[in-house]
């Protein structure tokens, strides 16, 4: 259901990437992370202009992207856009700025490695228990 988990501050270039590398490969289309981050960083840009608060999901045709942010650091999460994955994103969305808060916990300390990200995990899976197998496949990916 999760493909990536981007986080970083929201003025950087190179986000921390998560990536559910299993539900990657099968994917018929080529997603590129950084893309999508910048594409995220812009269109919670123009929500926040155009609608007076803040664009948090964008549902495009096989995929979303969901958004939370604060003045320093923007979380976005792309999961599968399937009827089957509905509920599970509800949850995630409802969760989203408890979650962003554990990234965000990490990120202050400047401790994102895969270890610390197994740590990250766990709590992770303990907000949103629909998502453990998806959370479960997420590894680091290098820059």
């Amino acid at each position: 259901m999760i493909y990536y988990i981007l986080f970083g501050k929201f003025e950087d270039e190179l986000p921390t990437i998560l990536e559910n590398s299993g539900i990657i490969k099968t994917l018929k289309e080529n997603i590129d992370p950084n893309m999508l981050f910048g594409m995220a960083k812009a269109l919670f840009s123009i929500g926040t202009e155009l609608q007076g608060g803040k664009l948090k999901t964008l549902d495009l045709k096989s995929y979303s992207i969901i958004t939370q942010t604060n003045h320093e650091y923007i979380l976005v999460i792309v999961v599968d856009n399937s009827k089957r994955s509905k509920g599970k994103k509800k949850i995630l969305i409802e969760k989203l700025v408890e979650i962003f808060e554990f990234f965000r916990y990490y990120a202050k300390k400047n401790i994102i490695t895969q270890e610390y990200l197994d740590d990250l995990k766990k709590s992770f899976q303990n907000i949103i228990p629909a998502c453990k197998k998806s959370v479960k496949n997420l590894k680091l990916k290098k820059q």
